[in-house]
């Protein structure tokens, strides 16, 4: 109980700040309760840290972002359950799994989940304000700002030091070393580009009002990608991507 008011405190000041919606807010609520309870107050610091710095990042330069989720209007449930949901299950995992085998790998997927996220926002966010023009990750073509799979020097380089920022944010939270963090760091990075991929070829873009979207709504027009791969969807493969990346990283060379 005692988790779950103390999440219920963030989401509802993140939700008085306008950086969730209302059922955001919940949504933020029930993952970062499961986070407290099973992964401890280390592992909810991790989540809280790419919260609050991706939720200010979205604040910067937002008057030059066209689209309008990143424009400062609030994260929905199912973005918070695309960029938080892996590391809640994760956490979840760690707290219930009495499998000796495989609980030595969770920790780690955990920050590699996050590390993912915080990559994949920080690239998009200050990607966004970049003064080059993004180009397609498979055929470098140029697209305008904002168009899913498109990436740029800036916003690769934002990506890479989220990654790093969240790395040092594991090791501290788990008493790794070098290794873990590179880990980490490689798995986040690597996650952002299956993002942008995925971003490219199978993400759903929308129109409302002459205006690309990544959200669905009513009043939009699907123009490519397939229609249930939504951005939030896509964020979920990737933090997964990060999470058995990382995994996948530790057992095999720990």
């Amino acid at each position: 109980m005692q988790s779950l008011l103390l999440a219920a405190v963030v989401a509802a000041a993140g939700w008085r700040w306008r950086w969730l919606t209302a059922d955001g807010a919940l949504a933020a609520t029930l993952a970062g309760a499961a986070v407290l309870e099973f992964g401890g107050v280390r592992w909810a610091a991790a989540l809280v840290a790419f919260f609050v710095s991706g939720s200010l990042l979205t604040l910067v330069g937002r008057t030059r972002k066209t689209q309008p989720e990143h424009r400062g209007r609030g994260r929905t449930a199912a973005q918070v359950v695309g960029t938080g949901g892996v590391a809640a299950l994760v956490s979840v995992l760690w707290g219930t799994l009495t499998w000796d085998a495989l609980r030595p790998l969770l920790p780690p997927a955990f920050f590699g989940a996050v590390a993912a996220a915080a990559a994949d926002t920080w690239a998009t966010e200050l990607g966004l304000l970049s003064p080059t023009t993004p180009r397609l990750l498979t055929s470098g073509r140029p697209v305008p700002p904002g168009t899913s799979g498109g990436v740029t020097l800036a916003g690769t380089a934002a990506g890479a030091a989220a990654a790093a920022v969240m790395a040092a944010v594991g090791v501290w939270a788990t008493g790794g070393g070098w290794r873990l963090f590179w880990f980490i760091c490689a798995a986040g990075i690597g996650a952002m580009f299956i993002d942008s991929l995925l971003g490219e070829t199978v993400q759903a873009v929308f129109r409302r009002d002459g205006i690309l979207t990544e959200e669905p709504g009513r009043d939009t027009v699907r123009i490519r990608g397939v229609g249930w791969i939504t951005n939030s969807v896509v964020n979920l493969l990737a933090t997964a991507a990060g999470a058995l990346a990382t995994a996948a990283l530790v057992a095999l060379w720990s």
